[in-house]
């Protein structure tokens, strides 16, 4: 079974509504979050301090998984949190793991 990675784009807002979120998530085994920039955003979104840095904060998380995983993920994220501006994509996991395994 071939793996796939879950990337969540967020208002820093939502980032403990979605890590308590992912912890009930039986299906996600551990996930990965930190702050980022959003450039190139919709003007409409943007407050005026964000469209004067051009830039918007953001929490990114990346959830590791099978991809029947993943697709379970978006699907209840959509069904749980569908009304929040969150943006996703995953991608597939050509390979993975720990180096060195003590």
């Amino acid at each position: 079974m071939s793996n796939a990675l879950l990337n969540i784009i967020a208002p820093p807002e939502l980032e403990d509504i979605i890590v308590d979120w992912m912890l009930e998530q039986t299906y996600v085994q551990g996930f990965t979050s930190y702050p980022v920039y959003g450039h190139g955003e919709r003007p409409e979104k943007l407050s005026l301090a964000e469209q004067v840095t051009s830039r918007q904060r953001k929490v990114r998380f990346e959830v590791n998984g099978t991809e029947e995983q993943v697709r379970a993920t978006i699907s209840s994220l959509r069904q749980d949190l569908g009304n929040c501006d969150i943006y996703y994509w995953a991608t597939p996991v050509i390979d993975g793991g720990y180096l060195c395994v003590k």
